[in-house]
This record gives C-alpha cells, sequence and structure tokens, in this order.
C-alpha cells in the first residue's frame, strides 16, 4: 500500500518549503531536525531537478515488517502510535512499542496524521488504493471534502451541491440561515443570507448569487444537488402547485437530484467551517449591530478571498478555485 519514497520526498519538500517560509535555514533545520549540510543537499538537488531530485538513492528498501507497519498506519491515519502499537500487537503478534513506530514513521515522513492523511489522498487519486468507506470517513475528519471523494464529477458546471444551515440568532434580525451553493469541481463556492428557510428563499440564492456568474459565461449548471428538505423537495400532491424550488429548476432546464436529508455534503461543510471560524465568529463577539444587508455585504467579501485562497488536498491539491474556473474552458457539449 505504501510507497517509502513518497514520504521521504514530501519530507524533504516540506523542510526546503519551510526554511523559504521562516527565510531562516538554521530555525528550519532544528526544527526538522536535520543538519545544514543535507538541507543544502536537498536544496540543490531540488532547484536541478523538482521533486525526483529529494529521492533518497542511497537508503535500504523498508523491510516487509515496515511494509506493515506503514499499511496498518495509513488504514487508520488518525490513531496514535501508541493505539497502532496496541493493534498490531494483538492482531499480528508484532511487539513493537509506540516510541518505536513514531521514530519509523517520523523517518518516512509519516509522523505526524496530517502526512498520514495527505499521503493517503495521493494514493487516492493515483487510483494506487480504493479507499474504504471508514478510510474516507477518517480522512474526512481532517480535509472535510475529501467525504466526496469518488462521487463528484471533474468537468466544471456539471454538479452544484447546496444546502442551508442556522447562522445565529441577531437581536434585531432574528434567526438568520445561510443557504451555501458549491460547484464541485473547482469548489468555487456562493452563499446567501436570509431570514426563515422556505422554497422562496433558496430560489433568491440561485437568483441573486449563483445564476449570475453562470449567467455571465452564458450558460447555466446542469444539475443541482440538494438534500430531502422541504424547501428543496416536496412531493407534489393532487391538486396542488409544484415545490416553488423546483419549479424554478423546471423552468430553467436545470436537474433536481436529491440527497437523504441527514446526508453533510463534505464541500459544503467545508465553506461553512471557514464561514463559522473567520467570519460569523469574529461578528458575533464584537457586538456591533449590523443590518441583514451589511453582512451579507462582508461575506460576499469573504467569500471572494476564500474562492481564490489555494485549497490544500483533495480535490484541487493546491489549487484556488477562481483559478480553477478561470483557468478550465467549458467541456464540450455543455449547454
Amino acid at each position: 500500500m505504501y510507497i517509502p519514497q513518497q514520504g521521504i520526498i514530501q519530507h524533504r519538500e516540506r523542510v526546503i518549503l519551510r526554511a523559504e517560509e521562516l527565510g531562516n535555514v538554521k530555525a528550519a533545520c532544528a526544527d526538522a531536525g536535520v543538519s545544514r549540510t543535507q538541507y543544502y543537499e536537498w536544496k540543490r538537488r531540488y532547484e536541478a531537478q523538482g521533486r525526483v531530485g529529494l529521492l533518497d538513492r542511497r537508503g535500504p528498501q523498508p523491510r516487509p515488517v515496515e511494509q506493515v507497519i506503514f499499511g496498518h498506519a495509513l488504514l487508520h491515519p488518525l490513531w496514535g502510535c501508541g493505539r497502532l502499537s496496541k493493534h498490531l500487537k494483538e492482531t499480528l503478534s508484532l511487539c513493537l512499542s509506540g516510541p518505536a513506530i513514531q521514530e519509523l514513521l517520523h523517518r518516512h515522513g509519516l509522523g505526524y496524521r496530517e502526512d498520514r492523511v495527505r499521503t493517503v489522498e495521493k494514493l487516492a487519486v493515483d487510483g494506487k488504493i480504493d479507499p474504504p468507506k471508514q478510510l474516507i470517513e477518517d480522512v474526512a475528519r481532517i480535509n472535510n471534502r475529501f467525504a466526496e471523494f469518488g462521487s463528484i464529477p471533474t468537468d466544471i458546471g456539471e454538479l452544484v451541491v447546496m444546502d442551508t444551515a442556522v447562522v445565529g440568532d441577531f437581536f434585531h434580525i432574528g434567526r438568520l440561515y445561510i443557504t451555501v451553493m458549491v460547484e464541485t469541481a473547482g469548489c468555487f463556492a456562493w452563499a446567501y443570507l436570509h431570514p426563515g428557510r422556505a422554497p422562496e428563499m433558496a430560489v433568491l440564492a440561485l437568483r441573486r448569487r449563483m445564476y449570475p456568474f453562470y449567467e455571465q459565461r452564458g450558460w447555466l449548471p446542469d444539475c443541482i444537488q440538494t438534500p430531502r428538505r422541504p424547501w428543496f423537495y416536496q412531493v407534489k400532491k393532487k391538486d396542488q402547485p409544484l415545490n416553488f424550488f423546483r419549479l424554478e429548476l423546471q423552468v430553467k432546464g436545470i436537474e433536481h437530484q436529491v440527497v437523504p436529508a441527514d446526508r453533510k455534503n463534505g464541500l459544503i461543510t467545508a465553506v461553512l467551517q471557514d464561514l463559522r471560524k473567520e467570519l460569523f465568529r469574529p461578528v458575533f463577539l464584537d457586538g456591533t449591530e449590523r443590518s441583514l444587508q451589511e453582512l451579507q455585504d462582508l461575506m460576499d467579501n469573504f467569500l471572494d478571498d476564500l474562492n481564490r485562497r489555494p485549497v490544500n488536498g483533495w480535490p484541487l491539491n493546491g489549487r484556488a478555485p477562481h483559478g480553477f474556473w478561470f483557468d478550465e474552458q467549458r467541456p464540450c457539449g455543455a449547454r
């Protein structure tokens, strides 16, 4: 399951990038526990050959027992080394202490759970593993977006996911909700604040935030996916009009895909997490009274910045949603 050299490359590249970030080679080497002589050797090879230059050509290949440890560490990337040690002893009668496993993983660039998660993502994206459901859920605890691995299209505009969540209670506005829309291939996000949850609010979110972006380019998304909630979907009963949101998509010729009401989309969860941490929490704490329009303007500015940030890990691997959209062309056959 594990490619030893990949961990070595990641570790050495991280040291080089850390030195550039700090502007201090000595501090970066001290943090990583390597000599400056070794650092400059890596840097010389990195500048001349790229990541291939960081391959360890002299070191021995891991023994079979080490490959077993790597495999189990990647199958359970969130486990600590103590738990991994106990698991190996109980299942394989392999007696290694937690510190010994930790030292081995560190040597191969897998010492931290973030390192193991990135390695699992890379192996999955490269098609070298088919991650089981539990592994996808574990990785998604670090990278929310990975919860959608294997279930979203790769062409921009093919699918937009959409959901509504509570923002909080504002004294002069009342309970405020947010409808978030994310284009799945490029992770580009839009959001709309509104009081109350109703099909009309969901339609306003489309009309005031998402449609203008698409219409500037002369097309609309092929499909919108929502949870099976009343403000998105209701079964049409005899002599009753079609749900206003469903009617809107029908008129626009957009397919409506429905998932279970309790299904949390990882792409939307990631956007909501950033909004709550960096925007809504500071707004609540500063105590300033703002109108609904002022809050919407703040959120629009925040999302413009968020869409320009690189997305680490799957699915963009360091690219920004804004760059992805404006660098890519609409696939042939699009509406």
